[in-house]
């Protein structure tokens, strides 16, 4: 599909159901404020609608094709399983001893907030650490080896640390070297990348295109890099599509019947 096509597709996803919340919000916009609280609610609701849908699309297209080594990699989209190696360098993790390397991790750590006003006392959880951390590697597979350039994946790795109490959580999730690995993404000639490729032929990467970073999920091929085989992969995409959803529908839910109290008070 067409770049220009993908645009245009994606724009009537979220055009259309923005003008219909931008409608019926104008109705209730007669209260101060109304159009514009409600509206952003609103396009947080596609926010996450999209977010679910996007990984279980990537799902579907994933479940029916199969993993190839790095020997069989042809351009385009491809899957690929094998072992993580090191390409050039690798990253030291948090929360780990001080020998351990890896090549990707994310280091998440969340705190209960309190806040106080007029309405009363609520509790809320707030991501005070997020990151995400990648340097390029190989999988290595058969007799030959494909570099992966995993920044911007979707990452679906189990957890290497894990800690919880009632007013802090924290996660780390991490790919090491040595181990099994999956990637689904765009494989491109080493040509048409910078950087070492230690003389491999072929690079997975994060798709290029032009759509909206919004709709990616939705529109591009899936770029997935998982800690295990594939069928593992596949159900992990699975119920992380699965929760996001079920979360959007929850949070829609909730907003529909605002709407609908506020409308019913004119």
């Amino acid at each position: 599909m067409g770049s220009l096509e993908q645009i245009g597709k994606a724009a009537g996803v979220i055009v259309f159901p923005i003008a219909v919340i931008i409608a019926v919000t104008a109705v209730a916009g007669r209260r101060a404020g109304a159009l514009a609280v409600f509206a952003l609610f609103g396009l947080v609701g596609i926010a996450l609608l999209l977010a679910g849908a996007g990984r279980i699309r990537a799902w579907l297209r994933l479940r029916g094709s199969s993993a190839a080594g790095p020997d069989r990699v042809d351009p385009g989209p491809t899957e690929v399983a094998g072992t993580a190696r090191p390409l050039e360098e690798t990253v030291e993790p948090p929360r780990a001893d001080d020998e351990t390397e890896s090549l990707v991790y994310e280091h998440i750590v969340k705190k209960k907030r309190r806040e106080t006003d007029e309405d009363g006392t609520r509790e809320y959880w707030e991501a005070t650490t997020n990151d995400t951390v990648t340097v390029p590697f190989v999988v290595e597979g058969g007799n030959d080896a494909v570099v992966v350039d995993p920044a911007g994946a979707d990452l679906l790795l189990e957890d290497s640390f894990s800690e919880r109490d009632s007013a802090r959580r924290e996660y780390v999730r991490r790919l090491d070297p040595g181990e099994a690995v999956y990637v689904a993404g765009e494989a491109v000639h080493t040509t048409e990348v910078d950087g070492n490729t230690d003389g491999r032929q072929y690079v997975i990467k994060r798709p290029e295109t032009r759509v909206p970073e919004l709709l990616r999920r939705v529109y591009d091929q899936p770029f997935v890099l998982s800690d295990s085989s594939e069928d593992d992969a596949e159900r992990r995409l699975l119920w992380n599509g699965v929760k996001a959803s079920g979360l959007a529908l929850f949070y829609n839910a909730i907003y529909v019947g605002l709407l609908v109290a506020l409308l019913g008070g004119f």
